[in-house]
Parts: C-alpha cells; structure tokens; sequence
C-alpha cells in the first residue's frame, strides 16, 4: 500500500493526520475502502470519504470515519483540541545537549 509508506514518511511531522479520499467506507473492485485504511493505519485521526453517497459517522480503530451524504445536503466535520506541550519539548533539547 503506497499510502502506508507516505504515512510512514510523515511521521513525527505532524500534529493531527487528516486523509481525504474518494472512496466509500468498503472497498470496491478489489481496492481499499475508508473502514480498511483505518483497520491498517491508525495514525489518521480522521479520514473524509466521498464515493458511496452515503451519511457515515463512526470510529475505527480509533479513527474518525466521516461521509456527509449526497447532493450537498450534509456536511461533514471533525474538531480536535491540541494542547501545547512545552515542558515536554525543553526536556527534550536539554537531553540532547547531554
């Protein structure tokens, strides 16, 4: 999965991991689906789908799955709340100078 490898890229870089895709939460024809993304990388925070039309609101794996409908009538949308962690990080540089 090419997307395994992007995600394993990008990590440490990142405060919230968001996917986008157009896909519907099963896969077809033989591709991943949002509910498999979300089985084999729980890194996402949240994963928007936008294939299959459908209202979806559930957690995978730890990993919010959102779908908003059809035709514009809903909107999908996912809040997170980040903390600042300051001390952490000047613990951090001071154990690198050691």
């Amino acid at each position: 999965m090419k997307l395994k490898k992007v995600v394993t890229d990008l990590e440490g870089k990142y405060d919230i991991l968001i996917g986008a895709f157009h896909l519907g939460q099963e896969g077809e024809k033989g591709a991943s689906g949002g509910a498999d993304i979300a089985e084999a990388l729980p890194q996402f925070d949240a994963i928007f789908l936008g294939h299959a039309h459908a209202k979806i609101d559930e957690e995978i794996n730890g990993v919010k799955i959102l779908e908003p409908g059809k035709y514009g009538w809903g909107l999908a949308k996912a809040s997170f709340e980040l903390q600042k962690v300051i001390m952490a990080m000047i613990l951090l540089l001071l154990q690198q100078r050691i």
